[in-house]
């Protein structure tokens, strides 16, 4: 294909992907400061939305995570949780699945241990709220890998057959 057959302004190869890697770092850039905006906890009105450029060219290379109904893809996870604090005194417990392939994290979820009955239940309580969020954005888990904790084997072995 002749690339100056698409484009009004004639460009070399090499001026195009000078071009594309000039968009892909403005895009980083100013998606980087539209999330730290969105993250100021400041309570007053939000940042504006990115452009529709700026999102295409960041999904494009972030390898966009997006699902619908008719294109179901599938995930190979990891997962694991982190307590506030050593042994089985926690209070609060955080349980994160990530996209081994894209090093992206899919879901994290926040468990308080008084919620499930005890901070050993938290893992597990962890696991299950993060594999139904996952699945209600109609996304497959293919594999997923933990640790050895017992109630999630046990749990992923009976209700994850497929997995």
């Amino acid at each position: 294909m002749d690339v100056a057959a698409v484009s009004k302004v004639p460009r070399s190869i090499e001026e195009l992907k000078k071009k594309w890697s000039n968009v892909k770092v403005t895009s980083k850039k100013r998606g980087a400061l539209h999330r730290m905006e969105t993250l100021k906890t400041d309570g007053g009105a939000g940042p504006a939305p990115l452009d529709e450029e700026c999102q295409k060219v960041l999904a494009t290379i972030d390898g966009g995570i997006e699902s619908t109904d008719d294109n179901i893809t599938t995930y190979d996870e990891g997962g694991d949780a982190r307590m506030d604090s050593p042994g089985h005194t926690a209070k609060f417990g955080s349980y994160s699945l990530m996209d081994l392939k894209r090093n992206k994290i899919l879901d994290t979820q926040l468990v308080q241990k008084n919620m499930v009955g005890g901070s050993y239940h938290m893992e597990l309580a962890g696991l299950k709220l993060g594999v139904a969020a996952i699945r209600k954005e109609n996304l497959k888990i293919k594999d997923i890998i933990t640790d050895r904790h017992l109630q999630v084997a046990k749990w992923i072995r009976e209700n994850l057959p497929d997995v």
